[in-house]
C-alpha cells in the first residue's frame, strides 16, 4: 500500500508539491491461516501421531529381527506409543477448541491484557 495523505486543507495544490505528513506504517504480513487457526494445527498433530504409531510398528519389527532385550523393546515401544497418544490427544483438543471458537476468546483476552500492560507502563513511566 502507498502512504496515505490526509492533508485535505489544500485541495488546490498540485499533488507533486504536496508533502506527506501522515503515513501508515505497514505491518509484516500475518502467518498463513493454517498456522494461526487451531483446526489445521490439530489435524497436523493427528497426522504426526499417525506417523508415530506407524513408527512404533516398525520399531517393534526391527526389535524382533535384532532379538533386542525385553527392556529395550518395552522402552522403545512405550516412548513412541506414549508420544503418539499425547500428540493425538493434543490434536483432538486443538480441533475441539477451534470448532468451539475458543481461539477468538483467547485472542481477545490477550489483547485486553496487552492493553492493560501498556496502560500500566504509561502510568509507571
Amino acid at each position: 500500500r502507498a502512504p496515505v495523505n490526509n492533508n485535505n486543507n489544500n485541495k488546490n495544490i498540485d499533488s507533486s508539491t504536496t508533502t506527506n505528513t501522515n503515513t501508515i506504517t505497514l505491518l509484516p504480513p500475518p502467518p498463513p491461516l493454517s498456522i494461526i487457526n487451531w483446526i489445521p494445527r490439530g489435524f497436523f498433530y493427528i497426522f504426526l501421531s499417525t506417523i508415530a504409531f506407524e513408527q512404533s510398528i516398525v520399531v517393534r519389527a526391527l526389535d524382533a529381527v535384532r532379538n533386542a532385550s525385553n527392556s529395550s523393546r518395552f522402552f522403545d515401544a512405550i516412548f513412541i506409543v506414549m508420544s503418539a497418544w499425547f500428540m493425538l490427544v493434543v490434536g483432538v483438543v486443538y480441533i475441539a477448541l477451534g470448532a468451539c471458537c475458543i481461539q477468538r476468546v483467547m485472542e481477545r483476552v490477550r489483547r485486553d491484557e496487552k492493553e492493560k500492560w501498556r496502560e500500566y507502563g504509561r502510568r509507571v513511566a
